[in-house]
């Protein structure tokens, strides 16, 4: 089943028993965090700011996973017009 699916063979093993991988775990924990300063900053945070301030709070993540857990939530920083 692993080889028509095109996963790993340990892939497969580890989702059939249910598990859950180490970083759907984080993006899971971290989630919440990221979506509460999103809102606070009334979505105008991007991806680099919302990064630095989970960093000032203590959480060390990159800035790659701050943007794939916006994604996953279908978030888009609001983009302000110079006048």
């Amino acid at each position: 089943m692993y080889k028509v699916l095109k996963v790993s063979r340990s892939g497969y093993y580890y989702w059939c028993k249910g598990l859950i991988f180490n970083r759907e775990k984080e993006n899971n924990k971290l989630s919440p965090k990221v979506l509460t300063i999103n809102n606070q900053s009334n979505g105008t945070y991007d991806s680099p700011r919302i990064q630095e301030e989970l960093c000032y709070r203590g959480y060390k993540v990159s800035r790659l996973k701050v943007t794939r857990i916006l994604r996953n939530n279908n978030i888009q920083s609001k983009i302000r017009k110079n006048r």
